[in-house]
């Protein structure tokens, strides 16, 4: 599959959100399961 340098760079630009937005809710969990546990 081709794939140009701007489609390329909007695709990691998503992949970094959607990881961000994962680690955040998984650091959230971490913090919300010390705090209630």
């Amino acid at each position: 599959m081709f794939v140009s340098p701007q489609d390329g760079k909007d695709r990691i630009d998503d992949i970094g959100k959607f990881l961000g937005e994962f680690e955040a809710s998984i650091m959230y969990d971490l913090v919300a399961k010390k705090i209630f546990s």
